[in-house]
């Protein structure tokens, strides 16, 4: 007789003696018992045990398998549009910030190189009238600037209050920072160093080459110039007349009395005072 697999449908031909018994099909491997009449029925293991038609038979101890299809993700795919998605949030934010920053600062510096200079340049003035390395009543030996660098950090999104600054002059270098709002100057100027005509500058903690170059000196090798003597400024300029404290007192430029033909010091007139500052042109 002909018996149809209860699993694949696979149609086979047995003996009518196998009525009633399990067999195994060939095809799918799945086992079932013969009808008497010709038709088959799934094994005791039942129908979940054989699986669908057309499928082998799961192993024992396997998950089951879930019915109805499912959605897949592609995480690749989602990485993907996510960073194309930041491109112009990054850009956004860098025309806001750092690009911003760049412009405000640009309509500032030249005021806060000025404003750095001149008080750099009066203080060193007044302590060198002081301690007698200049006389303000000759046309020559005044000290100079031989350079300011500005130090911003432009990188960010707003406009930092301070600017750090530093440079040299013709008695000693100094360093800094400069309050944008108040136009403040608050500076460390050490004096004892030797500046060139060439404009190279040296001290003992190394030397500045024209241009702005530095160089650290090794430890105990002497540099050109005397012990580097710090003190504490503080300043500001106002339409470009620079006043400003050396360790905490007022700063004046020193103008000696002048000397007669007769070789005695001039005495001032009532109606003439010494000049106690100076005023940049």
């Amino acid at each position: 007789m002909t018996v149809t697999c209860s699993n694949c449908g696979k149609s086979l031909k047995v003996k009518d003696e196998w009525a009633g018994k399990m067999i195994k099909c060939p095809q799918c491997k799945s086992t079932f018992r013969v009808d008497p009449g010709g038709k088959s029925a799934p094994s005791a293991l039942g129908k979940a045990a054989v699986g669908k038609p057309g499928k082998p038979m799961p192993k024992p101890g396997a998950k089951p398998e879930k019915k109805g299809g499912g959605l897949a993700i592609n995480w690749g795919m989602i990485v993907m549009l996510a960073l194309l998605a930041l491109i112009p949030i990054g850009i956004a934010l860098f025309m806001l910030g750092p690009m911003r920053v760049k412009s405000q600062w640009e309509a500032k510096q030249d005021q806060v190189h000025n404003d750095v200079t001149d008080v750099a340049e009066f203080a060193m003035k007044a302590l060198a009238s002081k301690e007698g390395d200049w006389n303000p009543n000759e046309s020559h030996g005044s000290p100079t600037i031989g350079e300011v660098r500005l130090l911003p950090n432009i990188f960010s999104m707003s406009l930092p209050k301070t600017v750090k600054f530093d440079g040299y002059c013709s008695t000693g270098r100094f360093d800094g920072e400069y309050t944008l709002e108040t136009g403040e100057v608050d500076m460390t100027l050490k004096t004892g160093g030797t500046m060139l005509p060439s404009g190279l500058y040296s001290d003992e903690e190394g030397t500045i080459m024209p241009g702005g170059q530095r160089e650290s000196r090794p430890a105990g090798m002497p540099g050109k110039g005397g012990k580097l003597t710090p003190h504490h400024i503080t300043g500001r300029s106002k339409n470009g007349a620079p006043s400003c404290e050396i360790d905490g007192k007022k700063a004046e430029i020193y103008y000696p009395p002048k000397i007669g033909d007769d070789g005695e010091p001039e005495k001032p007139a009532d109606d003439k005072k010494p000049a106690q500052g100076s005023k940049k042109n």
